[in-house]
């Protein structure tokens, strides 16, 4: 498959995924780079590995945001090391894929997702969201088969 080819694949895909979530991906010029690469690649693995995990850490930050005080903390501290544990992988796939890019790509790339900033977390974040909307399709499209 030639350049061309993975980028409109990535298009397809990305508004795809898009058209599920009902219009709740936030940054879908950036998802959709993340996608291009991967599929030029041809490492899918990769792509169901960082949407997993993606919607794994979204699953325990809900814990966060609705702690209830009869959660006991030896287990809360366990939900908060695990959370850590999987926004590291995240960094570190995102990573993956970014150096297959650009230097160009890859210096957007660390400073808007990977620094270590207030501003580079939040937008992290909301990748983060993107991808897990990568995960609830796939899974869908597995059920539909």
């Amino acid at each position: 498959m030639n350049e061309k080819n993975h980028k409109e694949e990535a298009n397809k895909f990305c508004k795809e995924v898009d058209q599920f979530s009902k219009g709740k991906i936030q940054n879908s010029e950036d998802l959709n780079r993340i996608v291009e690469v991967i599929f030029k690649e041809d490492n899918l693995e990769l792509l169901e590995d960082l949407s997993f995990t993606a919607k794994y850490s979204q699953g325990l930050m809900t814990i966060f945001q609705t702690r209830s005080s009869d959660i006991e903390e030896d287990y809360f501290e366990k939900i908060k090391n695990e959370y850590a544990e999987s926004i590291k992988k995240i960094r570190s796939n995102l990573e993956v894929v970014i150096n297959q890019s650009s230097s160009f790509i890859q210096g957007i790339f660390k400073e808007k997702y990977l620094g270590m900033t207030h501003e580079s977390m939040s937008n992290l974040k909301i990748l983060i969201e993107d991808l897990s909307w990568i995960k609830m399709y796939l899974n869908e499209i597995k059920r539909k088969d």
